[in-house]
């Protein structure tokens, strides 16, 4: 069952392997209970190891079974590839090509001053502002206006490179000490500044450099590949063409308004008013069959269908301020002029070959796997069923049944950074019910309580499975509800036993149906153990060096788009103690 192995492979599961790479980047990117507990940092290592191990079984379960052969998993895996060769394609095309430019700004930044000290004098108006530099031309000292002139505007102020446009930054950087800048217009009015002081942290290795140093390379990074961006893309776009049939365009921008005016016209909500991925269903068959297969757009050498765009929406949700037919038909045109755009630099991916690169190769295989587990282990969910003989069977053998409730703090938001924020308030020790309410103020609208109020560790699928496995006090995050993320702190846990009777079979039904489903759960990927033939070398898995550190992060994607750096993943290894059971009596 546990094997000594070369170190570069953690686990073998058949014909799939979980390396250490995969493993770090993974462990380091998801959020884990107690990962702040250096002392137990080898058993978090395994629960980890186990809970990948999980998802891998479910990954080549899925293949057996090929669900790649269902039309809407088709779709996603597409689009999975098509992210992935979009980026391969920026990375080669733009950020390779800039890798020098950004070299020499960096040079740049470092060699002169790349933080200014400036007071300044301020103008709404064109003509004023012209005056007052007309007559510092004349010798008129710039201190004695500022001071004249002086509001509560007007103060000192340091800024470093990046923090304004390149424009303004190349007219005030190279200014020498004590000199005076021309009037900068600027989105809010007219300046003079005045420089006082330039000065470079790096240069002279003072208090705070390395941070300077991080923050010049980015600026000089993300300047080059702009300016490579914008000269490819008017190259690349110059000469295509596409003709949308705007017929279809309104009628599906219709469909849409429907949609969104029906749910938001019952409940109460703040903006952007977005479609979920369970409308687009429902748009679908409004729509029916033969509207989606007509052309919603040509562009020469290929077509894409009213289908294609709306399955489009699945990945790329579309959303407006105002709930109005003009404000979703343009929205709605941008999404499509988005799609069309996304295929063709896909497209110019393929014929350069880049979804042959082990990089997307990789990237596409992380995110199938994560996919297959999700959709094998919604089955369970009809599992929780209990019969009528089930329940006579379990009440002929008892009088009472155990019940489990909990009452959890939880903190709801869409926001993936919002939820790196809150991580890092809880790891300084901040209160978390001060930290919930915080966030809760900032999204008055949203429909929930700060606190959940006692629920059976039977219900709210995951979040009472999670919580059920939880001792008071702990907190957890954050794990994907919907559109949205959840971070959640146990504060209670009542335990009661319930006497059997009429009125108490409905619950008794419900927590025999949890039972029922997690021991199929855990049984069914104890099996896909056995079947696979796990293996396991754990001392490539002691010898992984691993971060304390609660972390995620996106991953911002060449030419637009954003995903999560590694999926997220749930800890389970209740199915481990099985598993070997098993192997054992095989052996």
């Amino acid at each position: 069952m546990l094997y000594p192995q070369d170190n570069s492979i953690l686990a073998r599961i058949g014909d799939k392997v979980i390396t250490a790479q995969e493993f770090k980047a993974r462990y380091e990117l998801t959020p884990q209970l107690f990962r702040e507990n250096k002392k137990i940092v080898k058993e978090l290592k395994l629960e980890f190891l186990y809970s990948l191990i999980a998802e891998k079984l479910f990954s080549k379960y899925g293949d057996e079974i090929r669900l790649d052969t269902s039309a809407s998993v088709k779709e996603s895996l597409e689009y999975f590839e098509e992210m992935f060769v979009r980026d391969a394609l920026y990375k080669k095309v733009i950020r390779e090509r800039a890798r020098s430019k950004a070299d020499s700004l960096l040079s740049f930044y470092l060699a002169n001053a790349n933080n200014v000290q400036m007071i300044y004098i301020y103008s709404d108006n064109e003509e004023e502002i012209k005056n007052i530099h007309n007559l510092i031309k004349l010798g008129v000292s710039f201190d004695s206006l500022y001071s004249e002139l002086k509001t509560d505007r007007n103060d000192s102020l340091v800024v470093s490179v990046g923090e304004l446009d390149r424009s303004i930054e190349d007219q005030l950087f190279p200014l020498p000490d004590g000199s005076v800048s021309n009037p900068i217009r600027m989105d809010d009015g007219w300046y003079i500044f005045k420089i006082l002081r330039r000065y470079n942290p790096v240069l002279y290795k003072s208090k705070g450099w390395e941070n300077d140093y991080k923050n010049s390379e980015r600026i000089a990074i993300e300047r080059a590949e702009s300016e490579y961006y914008n000269i490819y893309t008017k190259e690349f776009f110059r000469d295509k063409e596409m003709r949308v049939n705007s017929k279809l365009l309104r009628i599906i921008s219709s469909e849409i308004f429907s949609v969104l005016i029906s749910r938001y016209s019952k409940e109460k909500s703040s903006t952007p008013y977005s479609l979920s991925i369970f409308d687009i269903p429902d748009i679908k068959k409004r729509l029916g069959s033969d509207t989606l297969n007509l052309t919603i757009v040509d562009m020469g050498y290929k077509k894409y269908s009213v289908g294609n765009l709306i399955s489009f929406l699945r990945f790329d949700i579309l959303s407006v301020d105002r709930i109005i037919n003009s404000y979703i038909f343009n929205a709605l045109s941008n999404k499509l002029r988005k799609f069309t755009e996304y295929k063709m630099l896909a497209d110019e991916g393929y014929r350069l070959g880049l979804q042959n690169s082990d990089e997307v190769k990789e990237q596409i295989q992380m995110w199938k796997d994560n996919y297959y587990m999700q959709l094998v282990a919604s089955d369970f969910i009809d599992s929780a069923n209990i019969t009528d003989q089930e329940l006579q069977a379990y009440l002929q053998n008892n009088k009472n049944f155990r019940t489990k409730k909990v009452n959890i703090i939880q903190i709801f938001s869409e926001s993936l950074e919002t939820m790196e924020k809150i991580l890092a308030e809880v790891e300084s020790g901040k209160d978390f019910r001060e930290i919930a309410e915080y966030y809760s103020s900032l999204n008055s609208t949203d429909n929930y309580e700060i606190e959940s109020g006692y629920f059976s560790v039977t219900e709210n699928r995951e979040i009472g499975r999670i919580a059920d496995q939880m001792k008071i006090g702990e907190i957890y995050g954050p794990v994907s509800v919907g559109n949205k993320f959840l971070i959640f702190k146990l504060i209670d846990v009542k335990e009661d036993s319930v006497k059997i009777s009429l009125a108490a079979n409905e619950e008794l039904r419900r927590e025999l149906g949890y039972l029922k489903q997690h021991k199929a759960y855990n049984n069914f990927i104890s099996n896909l153990a056995v079947k696979y033939d796990l293996k396991i070398f754990p001392d490539a898995l002691n010898n992984i060096q691993v971060s304390s550190l609660q972390s995620i992060a996106y991953n911002y994607l060449g030419f637009g788009g954003r995903i999560l750096a590694v999926p997220l993943l749930n800890m389970n290894m209740e199915w481990v103690q099985d598993w070997k059971d098993k192997t054992d009596v095989i052996q």
